[in-house]
């Protein structure tokens, strides 16, 4: 462990947690951690906030808390053992399903984080979680690691809720369930806000049963309580079946890179911005993943969506009326949400680019159809106007060269004996 404040056990009674002050605002410039651990079956922690709850379960132990504060934090990661039994992780906060309201937590105040985990053989954790575990970021913060975020058990994880500053994610966010470890619903407030062209999150979400347990009831693999908003340009790049309870969009950017099996199921929207889904020509027409729209008019009146069929253009649009209504087909909306989506298909090399009215028609189990119409088609592209204007350069050209020799002409008819010679 890099930095812990953790418990200690004497016969049947465990101490209280600890607290741990790291820096102070305005004073401390850089605060690096490091943790590597090389024996088999253990972790490698840079912060570990973590409350035990047992022995004497009338007089449990406290909380463990752990709070940054300073210019940069740097946390540097490392499992070397040779076995796939090891455990690699950037910050973990732990309360043990104690008091709620008094979590173990970690509390990062500094200007610039940045998290890097390294595990060869295992699986790597950013910002770990469980147990009603609280960790709050308020930071421009940059993490790397297969799990950016692995949470559970009703806690807590805050990224940057002000939106006021940068944050970047390369990995995916894990609702994990183990029984054998934990027990715990999945379920967890996580709390994501992603703002400004440099916010950028790569990496899907998801839930995942861990090796040895046992299948749960279904009511402990679902997730309620996970915010993601995406303001100001950001954007979340996702290729495998992800999810969002709630998504808030100003101006934000989704990615969708998968195949035709990816889904991306978005339970309730709010905002403007843009979709970008990676599309496929094929013999049989056009394949893409799949966006879900879930809820209630009420909660999502008012959104906007620029929906960009990327990795095609209009010259491989055959039927445009046809074709455009295919590509929305990969667009599914509930009934009863509103939602005004338009279409767009970008400019070939001969064909202008496409735009269309999606509409959201009849449909069956829920789910609207999506169709077009009010279908624009620009008339030109920007490699035909660039020919036209090659074109107007070179008349110009021949017109100033004509000019030149009419003059010469002239010049030579007006010209009195024994002026010399004059060729061209």
């Amino acid at each position: 462990v890099g930095v812990g404040a953790e418990v200690l056990t004497s016969g049947n009674k465990y101490t209280d947690g600890g607290t741990i002050y790291l820096g102070e605002k305005g004073i401390t410039k850089d605060i690096q951690v490091s943790a590597t651990a090389t024996k088999e079956g253990t972790y490698a922690i840079g912060l570990d906030a973590a409350r035990v709850v047992g022995g004497d379960s009338q007089d449990p132990a406290g909380p463990s808390k752990i709070y940054v504060s300073g210019d940069n934090l740097t946390i540097n990661v490392n499992h070397l053992a040779d076995s796939n039994q090891c455990a690699a992780v950037g910050i973990m906060a732990q309360n043990n399903t104690g008091d709620a309201t008094n979590r173990s937590s970690v509390m990062i105040d500094t200007e610039n984080t940045i998290i890097n985990v390294y595990n060869p053989q295992d699986s790597t954790v950013g910002i770990q979680a469980f147990s009603q575990g609280l960790v709050d970021v308020n930071s421009n913060i940059e993490i790397h690691a297969s799990d950016v975020i692995s949470a559970r058990g009703n806690a807590i994880v805050n990224i940057n809720a002000d939106g006021q500053h940068s944050t970047k994610l390369y990995g995916d966010v894990d609702f994990a369930y183990d029984q054998p470890t934990s027990g715990t619903p999945v379920d967890a407030q996580l709390n994501i806000n992603l703002s400004g062209a440099d916010s950028v999150w790569v990496g899907n979400s998801k839930v995942t049963v861990g090796s040895g347990s046992a299948t749960p009831s279904d009511e402990y693999l679902q997730v309620s309580a996970f915010k993601l908003a995406i303001n100001d340009e950001a954007q979340w790049t996702t290729d495998e079946d992800s999810f969002v309870n709630s998504l808030s969009m100003n101006h934000g950017i989704i990615n969708i890179n998968g195949d035709a099996a990816q889904t991306v199921n978005i339970g309730t929207m709010q905002g403007t911005g843009t979709v970008n889904m990676k599309t496929e020509k094929s013999a049989n027409g056009f394949s893409a993943g799949t966006l879900n729209i879930a809820g209630t008019q009420e909660e999502t009146s008012g959104n906007q969506l620029n929906i960009n069929f990327t990795g095609i253009n209009a010259d491989d649009i055959q039927d445009v009326q046809r074709d455009m209504n295919a590509l929305a087909g990969n667009v599914k909306i509930a009934q009863g949400a509103s939602v005004t989506s338009t279409a767009r298909v970008g400019e070939g090399l001969i064909s202008g680019a496409i735009s269309a009215q999606m509409n959201n028609g009849a449909g069956t189990d829920g789910v609207n159809t999506v169709t077009v119409d009010n279908i624009q088609q620009a008339r030109s592209t920007s490699t035909m106007e660039n020919m036209k204007n090659i074109a107007a350069v070179n008349i110009v050209a021949w017109r100033q060269e004509d000019s030149t020799f009419s003059q010469r002409l002239g010049d030579l008819r007006a010209s009195k004996e024994g002026q010399g010679i004059w060729a061209r």
